[in-house]
């Protein structure tokens, strides 16, 4: 098993809450406008987290993912 399986199911339930929360905000109590700001940091807050997630943690997985030949 994947010696990081717990911190690595962790961060993906972070940016899950993270994403939830704002999918409230925009849409469900609209206390902020749906505009091309609000979709550009959005953009911004996924490009970060995608990039530096994949750097992180999934970087590390390669050894139990990928066979070694």
């Amino acid at each position: 098993m994947y010696e990081y399986h717990d911190m690595h199911v962790h961060e993906h339930r972070a940016i899950v809450a993270q994403l939830e929360e704002i999918a409230r905000t925009y849409f469900v109590n609209k206390s902020k406008p749906l505009n091309k700001g609000a979709l550009n940091e959005l953009n911004g807050f996924m490009k970060h987290w995608l990039i530096n997630h994949v750097k992180k943690f999934d970087t590390n997985m390669r050894k139990w993912v990928c066979s070694e030949e």
